[in-house]
């Protein structure tokens, strides 16, 4: 009885989950496709155990749901953009809702620092953000300041979060090989 319990998996008291449930969601953040067979094996658990923990954690809200990442340039997004916005404080939720309806409107963000608002936004071209910003953006009372940046280059992009990585296992843990 005593080996069994040092065989088993060490809970994260921080977050309520152990390391295996941190190994499986490694895995599923590398490819969210790959089966609970495939993890299990890679893993050392059975595809069952790996499947009612997926479960568990979509129940319990770690896993909040799966993507599918696609290039917004094959649809002729061609120009990717991030808009800094100051709004005033009493207008912050008549402009986001404004804005989020937007087609062109991917991600919006409360911050601090020089800007209340940041906005990232996809557009087929040069033109459509021109049209953009002149008939929607400057049309929404209570913007006060707009900073527009053009992203030039992308450097990395991370669709899953990567709250939980190599480094969250614990010491002696490895990933499998391949992975």
């Amino acid at each position: 009885m005593e080996a069994r319990n040092k065989a088993r998996p060490r809970m994260d008291s921080s977050v309520g989950i152990d390391s295996i449930d941190k190994r499986i969601l490694t895995h599923l953040n590398k490819d969210a496709r790959k089966s609970f067979r495939k993890i299990g094996r890679e893993i050392g658990v059975s595809s069952v155990t790996v499947g009612s923990r997926v479960r568990r954690l979509m129940d319990e809200g770690y896993i909040t749901g799966f993507i599918t990442a696609i290039d917004p340039k094959k649809f002729g997004k061609d120009i990717s953009v991030i808009f800094g916005l100051n709004i005033s404080p009493n207008m912050v939720e008549t402009v986001t809702n404004r804005l989020k309806v937007l087609p062109q409107v991917t991600l919006m963000y409360s911050v601090s620092g020089n800007y209340n608002l940041m906005v990232h936004g996809l557009f087929k071209g040069q033109e459509e953000l021109n049209t953009f910003l002149r008939k929607e953006l400057f049309t929404i009372e209570g913007i006060n300041n707009e900073h527009t940046f053009i992203i030039l280059k992308e450097y990395k992009r991370c669709l899953g979060s990567e709250v939980v990585s190599d480094g969250d296992l614990d010491e002696g843990m490895v990933l499998a090989e391949g992975t």
